[in-house]
């Protein structure tokens, strides 16, 4: 049928062919002419037929192919179907692998608020259990980590571990924020003035050492941007460092400057100078921060800097101390 329909488009395409004005010089166009007589034309005829036909032959191979990996897809799609359905009637639920939660995300679970039975002074545990239980208070949603090497100085006390530190809340109130539970627990360690560093979807207990500009600043970048907002780049830095970066808020424009660079492993403060300096802007160091804005404001900001700096009480080193 589909070789009947092939023959019959043909004929009118001849018939078609018949209505139009042969040139002047058919030779020269490849064309049969007078002395060519009708088997020139009747040879063209043919040509065109099988080049018909053969293009046909090529479209229903590709119509079956076409249905031969839809029916392969559907096969596997049906097999895994199969598969989903075992696991559930072994009561094992197919798990989604979810990206960590944003740094928005870590300061609204900070705010909530968590009863403090179970933490009272005459309950007291341990650190690392005390951190489970509060995973588990949070449906997993909240990720609690502490470094102890941080907290330790390998030359006078090896074994100090801060997660077997005893804490404990107040029973008074019953009710405290997350934020607040995790200072206490924090204060407890005892040694390095800790405090909380929200870094990669993690709350992070370090010492207050460990959280200045100057100590942040010297961890490694690995990032990629193209063409990406100077805002978005420097949130995206703020997000894997765990360090603040406010930008002057009036920059204006400037603080959508796209901005393309690769940081291979180099220093957060190398690739914020490379950033800002693609926005023809400067950065300052602050005690626990970094303040992006203008070259005409930095000598001022810095001043203003050195002068909190003098009077601020020096930040103890966070180490335990030697028995």
């Amino acid at each position: 049928m589909t070789r009947l329909c092939t023959l019959t488009f043909a004929g009118v395409v001849l018939g078609v062919a018949a209505l139009v004005p042969i040139p002047s010089h058919p030779a020269a166009h490849g064309q049969p002419t007078k002395k060519d007589g009708p088997n020139a034309l009747k040879k063209q005829v043919e040509e065109l037929q099988n080049t018909l036909l053969k293009r046909n032959d090529d479209l229903v191979e590709l119509v079956n192919l076409k249905q031969k990996q839809e029916q392969q897809l559907e096969q596997a799609q049906s097999r895994i179907r199969s598969l989903e359905k075992k696991l559930e009637d072994l009561g094992i639920a197919r798990q989604e692998v979810k990206p960590p939660p944003t740094t928005r995300e870590v300061m609204k679970l900070l705010a909530e608020t968590i009863e403090t039975k179970g933490f009272t002074p005459s309950e007291g545990i341990k650190l690392k259990k005390a951190i489970d239980i509060l995973a588990d208070k949070f449906g997993g949603r909240v990720s609690i980590v502490i470094y102890p090497d941080s907290f330790r100085d390998p030359s006078t006390e090896p074994l100090f571990d801060p997660y077997n530190v005893d804490v404990w809340l107040p029973e008074i109130p019953s009710t405290l924020p997350l934020n607040s539970v995790l200072r206490i627990f924090a204060s407890q360690i005892g040694v390095g003035e800790p405090t909380l560093l929200i870094r990669e979807g993690l709350i992070e207990i370090v010492p207050a050492s460990q959280a200045t500009a100057k100590h942040r600043m010297a961890q490694r970048a690995f990032a990629t941007f193209e063409q990406r907002p100077l805002r978005d780049v420097l949130a995206e830095l703020a997000d894997v460092s765990g360090l603040t970066i406010t930008l002057d808020p009036s920059l204006g424009k400037k603080a959508d400057t796209p901005i393309s660079a690769t940081f291979r492993n180099c220093s957060l403060e190398d690739a914020l100078v490379a950033a800002t300096e693609m926005a023809d802007l400067k950065f300052v160091p602050l005690h626990s921060s970094v303040y992006v804005t203008t070259s005409s404001r930095v000598a001022t900001i810095e001043q203003e800097e050195k002068k909190r700096s003098d009077n601020r009480p020096p930040l103890k080193q966070g180490l335990a101390p030697a028995r």
